[in-house]
């Protein structure tokens, strides 16, 4: 029986449609959701320890963090309207990555499932720009849902 669902937003289309999954899973299951979205700032926060422009840095990363609120704010909105009992937490990741930052909120969380929208990248697209939901799958020890994106009408 799942008791708490994690999911991973950012406010991209794909990670909506994770939500969305999330969401119709808690509904259908009585778990309750947590709703994480982690402003990645680690390459940010090593221009600041090498003096490169900190006021402008931290600015950016303060609306990275304005934003993520946003982000958050309109996700538990989408699972309350669907009756869903939904927790949020935004997470500074300054030294490790997305993914080892999801796993350790899920097992803050005491989650039963990760659930993440994925882009389904393939090939060099993938090796340059990595897979955080790779990562998650990997570092994980708890199941892991993968919602593609929709694939886009022509």
């Amino acid at each position: 029986m799942l008791r708490t669902i994690l999911a991973a937003v950012d406010g991209s289309a794909t990670s909506e449609d994770g939500l969305r999954a999330a969401i119709q899973f808690a509904r259908d299951t009585g778990a309750r959701l947590s709703i994480l979205h982690v402003v990645d700032d680690a390459a940010l926060h090593r221009s600041i320890a090498k003096n490169y422009a900190g006021a402008f840095v931290r600015g950016i990363i303060s609306s990275l963090m304005d934003e993520g609120q946003r982000v958050l704010k309109a996700a538990k909105l989408a699972a309350t309207r669907k009756r869903v009992k939904a927790d949020i937490a935004l997470a500074e990741n300054t030294r490790k990555s997305v993914a080892e930052t999801i796993v350790q909120q899920a097992g803050k969380v005491g989650a039963d499932l990760i659930v993440i929208g994925t882009h389904g990248r393939r090939g060099l697209s993938r090796l340059v720009m990595g897979s955080d939901a790779e990562a998650v799958m990997r570092l994980s020890s708890v199941p892991v849902m993968l919602v593609p994106a929709r694939k886009q009408k022509s």
